[in-house]
């Protein structure tokens, strides 16, 4: 079994992003669509990403982890240094993000598109990161072999916006990158590959 958690907050357009990649995740990477859960301050989403319901869902995947074949995580909206802001503007500090992903049993792609997302790696072993057309390995002291975790800015950066003149709205820059490309790539893509190709997207288009 296959589970998705999309959330969105707060941030114009980004209905549209996880639109695209529900789709991406329904049609090429079967996952039904009653295991998709959405969360988004679009007034088309029945569920909002509120402190309480984000905590409850963030909890429910890591008890029943051990049950899934494979789980995506994925956030779009206010990151801070010391944690990701929901609707409701509370905000879920990166210790219970680390310590609720710590627990995960099953495979887990994590996609992060805020500011300061590169702060929320600290779970993995070994870190990449692309800086002048190089890929650069880091050391990392803590891990959970089951999280793959792909941010959109290092620790101290901002997150990139671009404006979409057709859809007339602001688009996250890194989900739409990772978006296209993996919409591209055939069923099965090397994690790193897919990392190499989302960067050398990001550094040449121009705009959407």
């Amino acid at each position: 079994m296959k589970k998705a958690l999309l959330i969105s907050v707060t941030i114009d357009g980004h209905y549209h992003e996880i639109g695209k990649l529900y789709s991406i995740l329904h049609y090429r990477y079967g996952y039904r669509t009653e295991d998709i859960f959405v969360y988004c301050d679009n007034t088309r989403c029945r569920t909002k990403p509120t402190y309480k319901n984000i905590m409850n869902v963030l909890q429910d995947i890591a008890t029943n982890s051990s049950s899934c074949d494979e789980l995506w995580i994925y956030y779009s909206g206010h990151g801070i240094e010391n944690g990701l802001v929901m609707s409701d503007q509370k905000l879920i500090t990166k210790q219970y993000i680390h310590s609720i992903l710590y627990k995960i049993k099953c495979p887990c792609f994590i996609l992060l598109d805020c500011c300061h997302s590169g702060t929320f790696a600290s779970l993995l072993e070994w870190k990449w990161t692309f800086d002048d057309g190089k890929k650069h390995q880091h050391p990392w002291t803590n891990m959970n072999p089951n999280i793959y975790i792909a941010c959109s800015c290092s620790s101290n950066e901002l997150s990139v916006n671009l404006y979409n003149k057709i859809d007339n709205i602001h688009i996250g820059a890194f989900t739409m990158a990772f978006c296209t490309i993996l919409d591209a790539a055939s069923y099965r893509i090397d994690l790193l590959e897919l990392f190499e190709n989302v960067c050398f997207y990001m550094k040449t288009f121009s705009g959407l």
